[in-house]
């Protein structure tokens, strides 16, 4: 589970749509509930719907779409407090496996196999399934071995 908590559908509910120069649109859902005092600043031009009518109709698919791609942006930055190390642990494994998560400052598999605690040695890393064990193990020592020979004495563990 992630760092945000939807309720499927968001009822009652303000949808924000952004439209960027790629024609790429961006959709951010606001919990009405949640605010105390809120003001339209400024209309969208040749908005002929009225001011809390869609454009056109919302497509649910679309908005969980862009639920999920969010949580995961977030899922991929790491959580406040995680070491540099961690940051970019996480991202090797993710290259190889990539069902995972952080859940506080601990690296998961999703699918239960495998977790990696601070500070992220390969003594770390612990499951219920031996082969991901082993296999994630590995990577987190070439990960190690790697950032060494970058020059560095060893990756920070804080």
């Amino acid at each position: 589970s992630s760092g945000i908590n939807a309720e499927w559908p968001l009822r009652p509910g303000i949808i924000i749509k952004s439209v960027h120069s790629e024609n790429k649109e961006e959709l951010t859902v606001l919990n009405r509930d949640l605010l105390t005092d809120f003001e339209v600043k400024k209309y969208a031009p040749n908005n002929t719907r009225g001011v809390f009518m869609p454009e056109r109709i919302v497509d649910e698919s679309a908005v969980k779409r862009a639920i999920e791609e969010k949580v995961d942006a977030i899922n991929r930055v790491g959580p406040r407090g995680v070491s540099a190390a961690g940051r970019e642990l996480f991202k090797v494994i993710n290259k190889t496996y990539t069902n995972l998560e952080w859940r506080g400052d601990v690296i998961r598999g999703l699918d239960g196999d495998f977790v990696v605690h601070p500070p992220y040695k390969a003594d770390n890393v612990n499951g219920s399934t031996e082969n991901a064990v082993l296999r994630i193990k590995k990577v987190v020592e070439k990960f190690h071995i790697d950032f060494k020979k970058q020059g560095a004495a060893s990756p920070p563990s804080s």
